[in-house]
């Protein structure tokens, strides 16, 4: 062996072979990463849109209308196309909300349910406004007056067989009868 010569030194540095394969690798693993990020994203993105789309959907198509007022119930029809979840309704009366119950869970489309009112409303002027939900309402003004009513018994006699007929009529008394023309006609 010779003490004056020098090793030589067999890895100089990275062949290039293999200095293009690592770059590949580091390029095609962040394209993978870029990609799958992006991928969700736009997932989450869409599925975001669809469910405001489909909210939005529903809420112009879900209402409702007061069909009648009593002194204990409210009678409102789903006029919607879409169910009426129970604990999305609210009942005000002079725009204070009242308790309420409704027997239905679900209020279906074109069906009419009873609203029992606890306690019963009194004989006076009210402004009714049902609520389901932001921007699903209907209101009345309605007059729940002092109805009394008077009896009138009218005996009606056919004279061939003798045939007596007793009607009894209740008829309020703040809101009269018409009167109307009787012709008779016969022989």
């Amino acid at each position: 062996m010779c003490f004056g010569m020098k090793r030589k030194n067999k890895m100089k540095g990275v062949s290039p072979i293999i200095a293009v394969i690592l770059l590949v690798m580091i390029v095609v693993g962040m394209g993978l990463t870029a990609y799958f990020f992006f991928t969700k994203t736009q997932t989450t993105l869409q599925k975001g849109t669809e469910e405001q789309a489909e909210k939005a959907f529903q809420q112009i198509y879900t209402r409702i209308r007061i069909e009648s007022v009593t002194k204990d119930k409210i009678y409102i029809r789903n006029i919607g196309s879409f169910d009426i979840r129970k604990d999305s309704i609210q009942v005000y009366v002079n725009n204070e909300t009242y308790p309420f119950n409704i027997a239905a869970d679900v209020l279906e489309p074109n069906r009419v349910y009873a609203i029992q009112l606890s306690p019963p409303l009194n004989e006076s002027e009210y402004s009714v406004k049902i609520t389901a939900g932001l921007g699903v309402e209907d209101s009345r003004y309605v007059n729940l007056a002092i109805t009394t009513t008077t009896t009138i018994q009218v005996t009606t006699t056919t004279i061939p067989g003798v045939t007596t007929t007793t009607t009894t009529t209740s008829i309020p008394i703040n809101n009269p009868p018409s009167v109307s023309r009787v012709a008779f006609s016969g022989s």
